[in-house]
């Protein structure tokens, strides 16, 4: 039996994120800015058509979004997380098997769901999607997981769902692509490949197995059989463990201070900690370090370090924060505008197979992971900010710049978006008897 995958991708997803909650901000140009206010990471189509790069430095284009009325966000992480896990669920509990590929992606099998044409069933997805959650998506679907990303491509273009039926309409996307859109295939390759006279992903399905194996790894073969229509690049359910995590920031302006420097430390060491409770790890090795300028004018910044081995691997925040606070007091010198700081985990196991200590003591380990599932479950209901630790409190200048940002609508309960009715309708309404 024939594999058939669809390729589910939000459109614009910042931008749709923050127009869901402003119905005002529909066909107005809307644009989102990077950590720190930035570069611009996100763009409406209206952006698009202003000519304004993907990553354009804000300063350089404010005046040309001023002028055309533009709206301008900071990055809302909270916001785009929560609506991006309302869809993914939304499509499990649809679909037997789905890979999360990104925030704004995820893979579906359709194998087993043949009975209407795939037009149809991506425009039924579509719709609830758009119902449901109120976030715009486009849906390709192919043979293998390239086709699927190439359809999809073309589904942006169109009417927002177009799948590959027809081994015609296939040949003719292929055509139609040029080889450094192909999923896989970026510029260096692109270049490589234009050397020897392939464009579009038609020359490059017809390429010889031997001389694609040589010149684009093994992994370029597979891809090209995905070209072909065969199945190389299985689903991914499961993603495989992690073996590092970071948690790191730059500051909008240099950090000179240790209670600023040891504030910020210990926040990313609290969210690094309940990163790896939340994938079912424990780390080994704590990371700390530190980045500033170079003395000389126009230099990239230097990175200093400290490192440590945890006696035991854990996930426990107190332990994780004693370490961390002993590393940055290490690192730190007096009267240096340090212009970022960040916490890294390494030597992750998973935490019902990772090795213990001869004094492991185990009444001790189950009142520590007690301890954290109840922050971590007081933390989720009340909002991350209801339970902390002390070492997290100090200055607040080391804080990322989100002077745009709009309001969590859906994961804080201050947000949560009110709607005022006219007194003279609501009257009205409840003058009316019910039906």
């Amino acid at each position: 039996m024939s594999r058939w995958f669809a390729l589910v991708d939000c459109n614009n997803f910042y931008v749709s994120c923050e127009r869901l909650f402003r119905p005002d901000l529909y066909e107005r140009p809307v644009a989102v800015l990077s950590n720190n206010d930035g570069c611009v990471v996100a763009r409406s189509n209206e952006v698009k058509a202003l000519g304004i790069p993907m990553g354009e430095p804000f300063f350089h284009c404010r005046d040309k979004l001023e002028a055309h009325n533009a709206a301008v966000f900071s990055s809302n992480y909270a916001l785009y997380g929560d609506l991006s896990s309302r869809i993914m669920q939304l499509l499990e509990s649809w679909f037997p098997q789905v890979e999360v590929y990104s925030i704004d992606e995820a893979f579906l099998d359709l194998t087993t769901l043949r009975g209407r044409s795939w037009e149809e069933i991506g425009h039924w997805l579509r719709d609830r999607i758009w119902r449901w959650i109120g976030i715009p998506v486009s849906i390709g679907v192919g043979p293998t997981k390239t086709l699927a990303k190439l359809a999809n491509r073309k589904a942006k273009r169109s009417t927002g769902v177009f799948a590959l039926e027809s081994e015609q309409a296939c040949r003719q996307l292929l055509r139609e692509t040029p080889v450094t859109d192909i999923w896989g295939i970026g510029p260096r390759y692109g270049i490589l490949l234009g050397k020897w006279g392939i464009h579009n992903a038609c020359q490059l399905a017809h390429a010889r197995d031997g001389w694609v194996q040589k010149n684009l790894t093994i992994q370029g073969l597979r891809t090209v059989r995905e070209l072909r229509g065969e199945p190389c690049i299985p689903l991914e359910q499961q993603p495989p463990p992690r073996q590092s995590m970071v948690c790191s920031r730059s500051f909008p302006r240099g950090v000179s201070d240790l209670q600023g420097l040891q504030a910020a430390v210990a926040t990313y060491t609290a969210q690094l900690a309940k990163k790896l409770r939340d994938h079912g790890q424990v780390a080994q090795h704590l990371h700390v370090f530190l980045s500033r300028p170079r003395r000389k004018e126009r230099r990239p910044t230097q990175r200093w370090s400290q490192s440590v081995a945890l006696p035991e691997a854990n996930a426990h925040t107190p332990t994780f924060l004693q370490y961390t606070g002993r590393l940055l007091q290490a690192l730190y010198e007096p009267g240096i505008p340090y212009r970022k700081a960040g916490v890294m985990v390494t030597g992750l196991q998973l935490r019902d197979h990772s090795q213990l200590s001869l004094w492991h003591d185990p009444q001790a380990h189950q009142h520590e992971v007690e301890m954290m599932e109840l922050v971590d479950q007081l933390q989720r209901k009340h909002g991350r900010r209801s339970l902390f630790f002390g070492s997290m409190l100090g200055p607040t200048h080391w804080k990322m710049r989100q002077a745009l940002r709009s309001p969590c609508y859906t994961t804080q309960w201050d947000s949560l978006l009110s709607i005022n009715m006219d007194q003279d309708q609501t009257q009205k309404d409840t003058s009316t008897p019910a039906a």
